[in-house]
């Protein structure tokens, strides 16, 4: 060990032992291991998205067809007609007070 690796009292430098927190020591486990680590992870799961995307499209697709619902749509508009009435109707919250002019 070089003198600056040491306090007076034989203990590791300040500076030694940032080095060792940031760099690691032999077992590579510093910040800088831990950031590789963590980007190498981040990496991992944009490669995997598309994968677990696929994968809930095709769990999603066989739930629904399984429950039939084209067999039925195509029943509907085959043997069904659609008919739609509607009506509208304005009608005012309040009446006006006498020598108020309507807005």
């Amino acid at each position: 060990m070089q003198e600056h690796d040491t306090d007076p009292d034989g203990k590791p430098s300040l500076r030694k032992r940032l080095s060792r927190r940031i760099l690691g020591d032999e077992d590579g486990k510093g910040l800088l291991g831990e950031a590789r680590e963590a980007a190498a992870d981040a990496a991992e799961a944009v490669r995997a998205r598309p994968e677990i995307v696929r994968l809930i499209a095709r769990e999603v697709r066989s739930y629904l067809d399984e429950l039939g619902l084209k067999e039925d749509l195509r029943n509907l508009m085959t043997n069904y007609s659609v008919e739609v009435k509607a009506s509208l109707h304005l009608r005012r919250l309040a009446e006006p007070e006498k020598g108020e002019t309507p807005r």
